[in-house]
């Protein structure tokens, strides 16, 4: 049998998802502002001295934060090879969660080294590494000192990376990844409509979509 469609991250969210964001495939989107008024003056012969003069700036500004990640800031932009996503959601007794999702392959390179990287960092600030295992994924979690309310969490997926601050928000986005819930945020009502009068408005899906729940 064919492989299910990996679901798209408003149906990985409870309906109550206070904040989200989406880029629906992200390399579409670099490849398309070089068709913006200001991608094309960046690529203007007069324009373009500036604008590398300006990145080269940034690249030497972020260069602390290379040299503990290991990637340019050329190379963090393009981790991103399909969907890239930010919500953020509420759970009981606690403050809401933080989640992000990004799509790579499995065997990116840049999203391996940005991984160890970012664990090397987390192990020498003296937080401590667990694991735990849930449908068959495992979820690395890292906590600050003996304390269990300061945590990253970060999961690797069918090409996907989840990072997170909350287990129980994982917990529920991987129960909704197998198929355990079909209320999702993708049938909100309030976002449903929104979804429609996009679609409607561009002419095509969106490459970006926003949703704040007014509500909660």
């Amino acid at each position: 049998p064919a492989k299910a469609t990996r679901p798209e991250l408003a149906r990985l969210l409870p309906p109550e998802t206070l904040a989200y964001v989406r880029v629906a495939n992200a390399p579409e989107v670099r490849a398309e502002f070089w068709q913006t008024s200001s991608g094309r003056m960046a690529q203007d012969p007069q324009f373009k001295p500036l604008w590398d003069q300006m990145f080269a700036a940034v690249e030497k500004a972020f260069e602390p934060v290379r040299d503990k990640l290991g990637l340019t800031v050329a190379e963090l932009l393009e981790l991103p090879r399909g969907e890239l996503g930010f919500a953020v959601v509420p759970v009981t007794g606690a403050p809401p969660a933080l989640l992000l999702l990004l799509e790579a392959p499995d065997d990116d390179r840049n999203v391996a080294t940005f991984i160890e990287r970012s664990r090397a960092l987390l192990t020498e600030s003296q937080w401590i590494e667990e694991s735990e295992t849930v449908d068959d994924t495992v979820l690395h979690m890292f906590r600050r000192g003996t304390g269990k309310t300061e945590r990253l969490i970060y999961v690797r997926r069918e090409n996907v990376l989840l990072i997170g601050n909350n287990v129980d928000a994982f917990k529920h986005l991987l129960g909704l990844w197998s198929g355990g819930d079909v209320n999702t945020l993708a049938d909100q009502p309030a976002f449903v409509n929104l979804e429609r009068l996009i679609g409607k408005a561009e002419g095509k899906p969106a490459h970006i979509t926003w949703f704040v729940d007014p509500i909660n």
